[in-house]
């Protein structure tokens, strides 16, 4: 995995580091507000990177590698905030870890596994004010679950399941307006409000 840093006053990238970790086929990668960067594997795993910048060197040191998938991390997604990080599978599972350094050795642990599909993962994706989370699955199916305890009485359980059709859905996306984008293999994006 490369890492480019897109200066757009000179429009042009530059590439700043390789991360040559994984073994296998990089299918997701998110950066977080905290300077970390996730990259999900075939090879079933994710590993997260801590961005360390420096005068004259950038660096990305390995602070956690998480296994807990059994098959095809297909999906990885930070949390606006950081707190979060999602992670879709093809074991039909979503996990949420801690990304909280600060709180009692909660870095890196799951706080909630989602067994809601009935075929793989395809993506995963936090809503933009922190309330929500978002799966998509090769079932067809759209599953949002709360994620805020301070505003949601649904905090980690299943809020809502949008039947698309019996396309898979590959990719998610929630906006601002409340906006619910699913890409499906059907070649059609499908909006929801």
């Amino acid at each position: 995995m490369f890492v480019y840093c897109f200066c757009p006053y000179q429009l042009e990238a530059v590439k700043i580091a390789s991360l040559e970790n994984h073994t296998d086929l990089i299918r997701s990668i998110s950066f977080s507000i905290n300077d970390l960067i996730a990259a999900g594997s075939k090879n079933k795993s994710v590993i997260v990177y801590k961005l360390n910048l420096k005068a004259e060197d950038t660096t990305f040191n390995e602070v956690l590698k998480i296994t807990s998938h059994t098959n095809c991390v297909t999906s990885v997604c930070f949390s606006p905030n950081g707190v979060f990080l999602a992670t879709g599978s093809y074991d039909f599972n979503v996990h949420v870890y801690s990304m909280n350094e600060d709180y009692e050795n909660s870095f890196g642990k799951i706080i909630f596994t989602f067994s809601d599909h009935t075929g793989w993962v395809g993506g995963v994706c936090f809503s933009n004010d922190d309330d929500f989370l978002i799966s998509g699955g090769w079932d067809g199916i759209a599953i949002i679950y709360g994620m805020n305890p301070l505003n949601n009485d649904k905090y980690g359980e299943k809020i809502c399941k949008v039947e698309v059709s019996s396309s898979p859905i590959l990719s998610v996306s929630y906006s601002n307006l409340g906006l619910l984008s699913l890409g499906l293999l059907d070649e059609i994006c499908h909006l929801y409000c």
